[in-house]
């Protein structure tokens, strides 16, 4: 299994959830520094001995920062399954393991928040309806988080959807309407809803 976390200006919560994740497993971590500032740098000097760490010069967008990361795993490493995590604290060590063990090869498995929840702020339940009628609207499938970072890809789609379009948060809509259209199974595993 391998992690992959874009990241931009990103602050301890990035570090706890590195130590915790090499506390807990064995998966190889895959952080894309994706242009932070250099205020940030000591961040990323906490984390550099633990994970691989590539690095975009300038900010490019989450979807660049994912591809970054792809294409690394492509090219570099084993042929497994990878995780895509936020670097903002909203995953938990025990979701992404979670995740992890339902890896069957060939579902996509997207780790889905409560949006009915008191705390989950207006913005991100709006956002999230949105989004979720633009996808029904172009599938005819109904997907409950769509704004989801936590997800599990399988090997087998990797070089396909490291082309599609997108460098920013259009690029992880894009994956799912491939699945969506490819008819490729889709779980939605309920994880904690972390604001």
């Amino acid at each position: 299994m391998i992690i992959i976390i874009p990241a931009y200006q990103p602050d301890y919560r990035l570090v706890e959830l590195i130590n915790e994740i090499k506390n807990k497993t064995s998966y190889k971590i895959l952080v894309v520094n994706d242009g932070s500032s250099k205020d940030k740098e000591e961040i990323f000097n906490k984390i550099k001995k633990d994970v691989i760490l590539l690095k975009h010069d300038k900010n490019l967008g989450k979807g660049k920062a994912m591809k970054t990361g792809l294409n690394y795993v492509l090219n570099k490493m084993n042929k497994e399954s990878v995780i895509f995590v936020d670097a903002d604290g909203q995953h938990s060590s025990d979701d992404i393991i979670k995740l992890s063990l339902l890896d069957d090869n060939f579902s996509l498995i997207i780790g889905t928040r409560d949006f009915n929840l008191k705390h989950v702020p207006f913005s991100s339940k709006f956002g999230n309806r949105i989004t979720s009628l633009i996808v029904y609207n172009k599938t005819k499938k109904y997907i409950k988080d769509t704004q989801s970072g936590l997800r599990l890809i399988p090997y087998r789609y990797i070089k396909d959807i490291v082309n599609l379009e997108g460098s920013r948060y259009e690029y992880e809509i894009n994956i799912l309407l491939y699945f969506l259209k490819n008819n490729i199974n889709i779980k939605e595993i309920p994880i904690a809803t972390i604001y």
